[in-house]
């Protein structure tokens, strides 16, 4: 989980970047002539409208470069608490819990607004699935 998500927080982050490099082109004046006038009106329309695409792209690339680090972030915890609980580390255990509290409030939000087939059962399994991680880690395993 950490490798992908580095590599999408740095794609997505390089994207950002270069959307934010380019300026929107300027506009021109009239030419006088009525028809080039008209031509010249429809193509900045259009690109108006591509641009408001290219704004929504750029904020779409900011939200998932967003996501990635998250995703990267808590791989890291994740991958440092496990070597933690390897190694018996009262202090992992606690992390662990933590850690499996967000996946729980998620689920429960999930089960909370949903009530489709799929989704529900979905969210209900990963909801007891954080409920056994924590057990576990709380009471199951406690020396």
């Amino acid at each position: 989980m950490g490798f992908p998500a580095s590599l999408a927080l740095v794609f997505f982050t390089i994207q950002v970047v270069f959307l934010q490099l380019n300026p929107a082109p300027g506009s021109s004046g009239a030419t006088g002539n009525q028809l080039i006038d008209l031509g010249m009106a429809v193509a900045r329309g259009i690109g108006k409208v591509l641009s408001f695409f290219g704004e929504a792209a750029k904020w779409l690339f900011v939200v998932l470069a967003v996501v990635a680090l998250v995703c990267l972030v808590f791989s890291v915890l994740l991958f440092y608490t496990s070597r933690g609980l390897q190694a018996g580390r009262n202090w992992s255990r606690i992390a662990g819990i933590v850690l499996a509290v967000a996946p729980l409030l998620l689920s429960l939000l999930a089960i909370l607004s949903t009530r489709r087939g799929m989704p529900f059962l979905l969210s209900t399994l990963m909801a007891a699935g954080s409920g056994y991680v924590i057990w576990a880690l709380g009471w199951h395993y406690s020396d």
